[in-house]
C-alpha cells in the first residue's frame, strides 16, 4: 500500500512535466511565428525602399528647359530668406590707464597705496 501514493505522486508529475513541455514548445512556436511575421522596417526606411518608376514625366523636363533661372527681382527678394543675416562687428571701448595719480587732498591716497602693495589674487 505504501506503494500507491508514490505512483499518484509520479503520475502527476508525468502529467504536469508533458503539460509544461507542451507549453514550452507552443510559447517558443508563437514566438517565431510572431518574430517572422511582424515587420520591423521603420516607416520612413520603408518610403526610401519603395521602387522608382522609370517613366519621365515629360512634361516637367521641357518646363526645366524653358526656365533659365530667376529673374533678378525674384533673386533679390529670395536671399534674404535663404542666407542668414551677416553678424556686424562691434567695437568695444578701449580701457585706458589714468596717467596721473590723484592728488593728496582727496584723501584717497592712503587706500590706494595700500591696495597697489598687495599682490592681486
Amino acid at each position: 500500500m505504501i506503494n500507491q501514493p508514490a505512483k499518484k505522486k509520479s503520475r502527476r508529475n508525468l502529467v504536469v512535466a508533458i503539460i509544461t513541455t507542451i507549453t514550452a514548445l507552443s510559447w517558443v512556436g508563437f514566438e517565431a511565428y510572431r518574430a517572422y511575421i511582424t515587420t520591423k522596417i521603420k516607416p520612413a526606411t520603408r518610403q526610401l525602399l519603395t521602387p522608382l518608376l522609370p517613366e519621365l514625366d515629360i512634361e516637367i523636363l521641357e518646363d526645366l528647359k524653358e526656365k533659365n533661372g530667376l529673374p533678378r527681382q525674384e533673386v533679390k527678394t529670395l536671399i534674404p530668406k535663404v542666407l542668414p543675416p551677416t553678424p556686424t562687428q562691434e567695437t568695444l571701448p578701449t580701457p585706458t590707464i589714468d596717467q596721473n595719480p590723484p592728488t593728496e587732498s582727496s584723501g584717497s591716497t592712503e587706500i590706494e597705496t595700500q591696495n597697489q602693495d598687495q599682490p592681486l589674487p
